[in-house]
């Protein structure tokens, strides 16, 4: 009998709907899971709000309450990352009620079994069944019946537990914003570290020599292996690509070339030829910070302390490098500035000069800096974190001087076309983007190194903001031309 086969069918799949790993009793099990750790969350970040109040209320804001604050911070969810879990949430809490509303659908057409029995014998066309028919086919959907009420039940508690978590969560974000404006309001202007520079240099071969030790235990990366095996169908996709864009360098420099012969003649000039070019300085910069951006992403993602605070490191300066990489592109013999903007060679000249030493001292520094600050060892990051600070600072500043100072190559060649607002401007803004880096040095040299570092992330979108403009100004020139 098909028709009682497929009956049977539909019961055997509602009993897998309650078993397995995807079972609702596993899912209610996993939901209740999250839902304790969302309330231990928020009873911690209460318990650690109430605790910094008291003792600033008590002691004032000294270094060691700044240190712990800073550790809070660290510690902190970020808004960001609260509302994509919210997000996931909720997509889990509408799939739960979709599931509900058709279950409770089909549970209605058995309220009455009897007529259900009657309409599905009706189904099989024949008018005068044999009764043990009817009776398997009652005992069937009595079975189905109940199974529907079980499954029902284990919804309603699953909706249950999202809802609570719904409302835990926006407890704990609200707590966790109240607590990210107390401490921004009070960390900022306070020493992290010692005012004397002299103590951290001194202890720097020391720290050095703990930290090898440290990154050479193999436990530190245990984790990084499997969160490389996790993702590694993706890193496959983007090796794979990656090796595709070195591969293809030859011929991406060789078109970028074409396409900037095409512009010296008025009959082959288009403003297109120039969008192209962009195109493959891009593809050109790619292959380096797209691999520093994988290698940061499945860092960041593992369990141990080093290789997820190098992750995060990674990650940040993988953009700084392929900004790094597109400037140079840009000032290249073949590059857009030269054949499109009409850019000096001098100026090109002494650009990728000043890149070829700058880029790997600032990427080598601004990781370690950044690297054992977000590793939460004091002791390492006001020595060996503070001394690679400055010197990524030092090294910034010095850049600016050398291709901004009104000698260069680079400015002398400007200077000689711009008498506007930028010309007669020029000894300002070439002092302050020499004298920024250095003026967060000396922050923190004298003790305020956290208020360096979290000054130096809007210096660093300035610097991009700046040259968005330069290259702005230059593509509108070139649609002037055409």
């Amino acid at each position: 009998f098909p028709a009682l086969r497929a009956l049977a069918e539909r019961n055997s799949a509602l009993a897998e709907l309650r078993s397995g790993e995807s079972g609702l009793p596993r899912r209610i099990s996993l939901a209740q899971d999250d839902l304790d750790e969302e309330r231990r969350l928020l009873d911690e970040t209460r318990r650690r709000f109430r605790g910094a109040r008291r003792r600033i209320a008590v002691g004032g804001l000294t270094e060691g309450m700044a240190v712990i604050l800073r550790r809070d911070y660290e510690w902190l969810s970020s808004e960001r990352r609260m509302r994509r879990a919210s997000e996931a949430r909720d997509r889990q809490l509408s799939n739960a009620q979709l599931e509900q509303i058709a279950l409770q659908e089909k549970r209605s057409e058995l309220s009455d079994l009897d007529s259900a029995t009657d309409r599905f014998l009706q189904s099989l066309g024949d008018d005068r069944p044999p009764e043990f028919i009817r009776d398997t086919a009652r005992e069937l959907l009595a079975a189905q019946r109940e199974a529907q009420d079980d499954a029902l039940d284990d919804l309603a508690t699953l909706t249950d537990i999202y809802y609570e978590h719904k409302d835990v969560a926006g407890q704990r974000l609200l707590a966790v914003r109240s607590y990210l404006e107390f401490i921004r309001k009070r960390i900022l202007w306070v020493r992290s570290t010692s005012a004397n520079p002299l103590e951290g240099l001194a202890a720097v071969p020391g720290d050095f020599a703990e930290l090898a030790v440290y990154v050479a235990d193999r436990e530190e990366w245990v984790g990084l292996r499997r969160s490389a095996q996790e993702r590694a169908g993706r890193c496959v996709v983007l090796l794979v690509v990656t090796l595709l864009l070195i591969a293809l360098r030859g011929p991406l420099k060789r078109k970028r070339a074409d396409l900037g012969a095409l512009v010296r003649s008025y009959r082959t000039d288009a403003y297109g030829h120039t969008v192209k070019a962009l195109g493959h300085t891009l593809l050109l910069a790619l292959p380096g910070p797209a691999l520093l951006l994988a290698a940061g992403w499945v860092s960041a993602a593992a369990e141990s302390p080093l290789p997820r605070a190098l992750g995060r490191s990674l990650k940040e300066f993988a953009v700084v490098w392929l900004l790094l990489r597109l400037l140079g592109g840009l000032f290249a013999d073949s590059g857009v500035g030269r054949s499109h903007f009409r850019w000096p060679a001098s100026s090109a000249v002494a650009v990728r000069r000043e890149l070829r030493w700058f880029e790997p001292l600032v990427l080598v520094a601004g990781v370690t800096a950044l690297t054992l600050d977000r590793l939460g060892v004091a002791s390492w990051s006001n020595s060996i974190g503070r001394t690679a600070f400055v010197l990524a600072m030092l090294a910034l500043s010095l850049l600016s001087h050398r291709l901004l100072r009104a000698e260069s190559e680079l400015w002398s060649t400007v200077s000689k076309t711009d008498v506007g607002l930028l010309g007669k401007t020029h000894r300002l803004w070439s002092l302050l983007a020499t004298g920024l880096p250095v003026v967060l040095a000396v922050l923190s040299l004298a003790g305020y190194y956290y208020t360096a570092l979290q000054l130096e992330l809007p210096l660093r979108y300035s610097i991009v903001l700046a040259l968005s403009l330069v290259l702005t100004n230059a593509m509108l020139l070139r649609l002037s031309l055409i």
